[in-house]
């Protein structure tokens, strides 16, 4: 068969046009594909589909073909009749388009499918994405079986140009070793890997923001992006952080180091992570690649979407059709190969997602083996079995906020199974999700967790998961959580330990390392004292602390403002200690809002002067004052029009009522500003809006709640 008896297919978008397609990150522009029939006829009633072969793509969000002045407008015009099918709504769904042609459709005949329009185009990936393939299938026969011509077109999202500098340093450090300095360079959208090849100057800095004598270095950052040396020894004692500088980019600031002899070490890590086997993107090595090297995690696991059906097949959820055979094998294969003691500590890993035919109780679970082998991993269609036989396996299972969440009033849970819960990750911040364990008498720590699905473990800045119920263009999600590990060693068996015994740090996605001491006891610990609980902390965040609060119970014990300070250490005596057992947590918010909790403490006071807990008359762990603070001057007119056209053009305009600009303020992914609204189709709820300012494209988060810690987490 000769080439030209083949079917021609190939993409423009924004004036260049081929069948691979290079693309910048967030740039705009009108996406057509087009396909031109090849010898062989497309019957009339048959059809064209238009499919992307990994979830996560851009254009398969908010679609619409009813109105050509608004966004996300789809069109398909031809050489004959054809006609558009509804488009998909949920954006799971890989078909992008389903052209039916009721004349069929003769060799060298067109159709072609745009997406966007002039108005409003349509915007690529803000993250950087290799190769996603989309084919054209075709039913030549009218039959509805579609036939996949190969081979694919291809799409490559790449960085931006080089915009900002980030570096990472080990929170803790013994004194006399050298410091491992990690460092990378950014696009705007937080993409590692933008070419850049001017000079970097490192200084460590110590807490005084005074530079450590003798420790500048000078070097250029290889095409890959980042940029490792340990040839750094700190002074034995103190904190500090590698300030990062270069001609024409952000400066960078990295996390902490403080240098103790006896502090536990802490072991940064993501263990919720997805892949193009379910509905998330790039390969299982890409993921644990991009884990070490790019966001510099010392604890990875890829826990991907698993259920069983009636027979007891475990399959990925989301994906049917794959050939799921060989999902364990290359995620226990893969896992084994990048496992490196004391420096990339990797732990088998999935994630049990019920089913809607799954029977109540449920909800969605991480769950940690210790075996090498993905057969022993543990995975049952009803959850309680589930649980069982993990904790016959000796694993280690976690739950959170997702699609199914765990009915806390209705489910026992052993804790020696399940000993920590998620609060923080993409979805959102889920302070409420642990109250109401804790309330329900669940002695449990907290990890935060990216949830990630679109192949950034650990560094997870853009994803597009918002929650707020039937908005169709999704917003973008908060920053993934990380976990911080209170170890000895960074090894699996550490890790472990920690889970099991709630050692724990969570946080919304920076690296803010919070030491809780509780009368010589650490996070997780259960004790009893007779004298009034005493609680040493030490605060060293990623950027100025806005406040460190002390929760006891249901209640806000202590809110300490920090005045901007990046290090902060308290010591506190409960004035007036609850009689019996309650626990008390730290969280701790900076002025980026980044967010960080220490796992609890369970008391036990004995003490004569303790009070009967019905005296417990403080203000409630989600009381006002708020964060953010109210700055109303600081939101340009132009930041507030620009929100209301974006409500105009998606159709939001009467559901979301009574905004308030609230102030501007800068986080890890940009300037936003923050307004305050009342959402009209869910009782007048409130919710905070987001506005990322520095960006062509249409960002929001929008998230329930006064404040961030505060969010309701439930479907509706």
């Amino acid at each position: 068969m000769g080439e030209r008896a083949m079917p021609a297919y190939d993409i423009s978008f924004a004036g260049r046009r081929g069948r691979r397609l290079e693309v910048v990150a967030a740039e705009a522009g009108i996406w057509e594909f087009r396909f031109r029939c090849g010898h062989r006829a497309v019957a009339p009633g048959g059809g064209l589909k238009l499919y992307c072969e990994v979830p996560r793509i851009w254009l398969a969000l908010g679609l619409q073909q009813d109105d050509p002045h608004g966004m996300s407008y789809v069109a398909v015009s031809g050489d004959v009749a054809c006609v558009l099918e509804p488009l998909p709504r949920d954006w799971k769904e890989l078909a992008w388009a389903t052209i039916r042609l009721p004349q069929g459709l003769q060799p060298g005949q067109e159709i072609r499918v745009r997406y966007g329009t002039e108005a409003h185009p349509c915007y690529a990936l803000a993250r950087t994405y290799s190769r996603a393939p989309i084919s054209w299938r075709v039913d030549h026969d009218a039959t509805g079986e579609y036939y996949r011509y190969w081979p694919p077109l291809v799409i490559s999202v790449v960085c931006d140009a080089a915009a900002q500098l980030n570096a990472v340093l080990p929170t803790v450090l013994r004194p006399g070793e050298t410091l491992r300095c990690r460092c990378r360079v950014e696009d705007r959208n937080c993409n590692i890997g933008a070419a850049y090849d001017e000079p970097v100057q490192a200084d460590l800095i110590d807490a005084a923001g005074q530079r450590v004598p003798g420790s500048t270095r000078c070097f250029r950052f290889p095409s890959c992006g980042t940029y490792e040396f340990t040839d750094l020894q700190p002074p034995d004692s103190g904190i500090y952080r590698l300030r990062l500088r270069a001609p024409g980019l952000r400066e960078g600031l990295s996390n902490a180091c403080r240098v103790n002899a006896e502090a536990p070490r802490v072991a940064w890590g993501d263990g919720h992570c997805h892949t193009m086997w379910a509905d998330g993107s790039g390969s299982v090595e890409e993921n644990f690649r991009f884990a070490r090297d790019y966001s510099f995690l010392d604890v990875f696991s890829v826990s991907e979407h698993l259920n069983n059906n009636e027979a007891f097949d475990t399959f990925p959820q989301y994906k049917q059709g794959t050939d799921y055979s060989l999902l364990g094998q290359e995620i226990a294969e893969t896992t084994a190969r990048y496992h490196e003691p004391d420096r990339f500590v990797t732990i088998l890993a999935a994630e049990y997602s019920p089913s809607f035919a799954t029977s109540e109780p449920k909800g969605d679970f991480c769950i940690f083996s210790r075996s090498d082998d993905f057969t022993d991993m543990p995975m049952a269609r009803e959850c309680p079995d589930m649980l069982a036989l993990a904790k016959r396996e000796g694993c280690v299972c976690i739950p959170h906020v997702g699609g199914h969440i765990l009915p806390w009033e209705h489910f026992p849970l052993d804790t020696e199974v399940v000993p920590l819960l998620e609060i923080a990750a993409m979805h959102g911040r889920f302070e409420c999700f642990a109250q109401e364990a804790l309330q329900s008498g669940y002695k449990l720590g907290f990890v935060g967790m990216s949830d990630g699905h679109f192949g950034r473990p650990g560094y997870d800045n853009w994803s597009q998961h918002g929650r707020t119920p039937a908005v169709r263009h999704r917003n973008y999600s908060a920053i993934g959580g990380l976990t911080g590990f209170l170890v000895d060693t960074v090894s699996r068996d550490a890790v472990f330990e920690a889970m099991r015994a709630r050692r724990t740090i969570a946080t919304s996605g920076a690296r803010i390392a919070v030491a809780l001491d509780a009368d010589g006891h650490a996070m997780g610990s259960e004790y009893t004292t007779a004298a009034a609980p005493r609680m040493t902390i030490a605060v060293n965040g990623t950027g100025p602390l806005d406040q460190v609060e002390i929760i006891r119970g249901d209640r806000r014990a202590l809110r300490h403002t920090c005045d901007g300070a990046c290090d902060v250490e308290l010591d506190w005596t409960d004035p007036a200690p609850l009689r019996g057992e309650t626990w008390y947590y730290v969280r701790v918010t900076q002025r980026d809002n980044g967010i960080a909790w220490t796992s609890p403490v369970w008391v036990t006071c004995t003490a004569p002067a303790a009070i009967d807990p019905a005296a417990n008359d403080l203000p409630a762990w989600d009381a006002p004052p708020h964060w953010p603070p109210t700055d109303p001057q600081s939101v340009d007119p132009a930041h507030t029009s620009r929100l209301a056209d974006i409500f105009a053009k998606r159709g939001l305009s009467e559901r979301f009522r009574q905004i308030e600009a609230r102030g501007l303020f800068d986080e890890q992914r940009g300037r936003y500003a923050c307004f305050r609204a009342r959402d009209a189709e869910r009782g007048d709820k409130v919710v905070r809006i987001h506005l990322y300012v520095d960006f062509p494209d249409d960002r929001l988060y929008i998230v329930d709640g006064e404040s961030e810690y505060g969010q309701y987490y439930k479907w509706e």
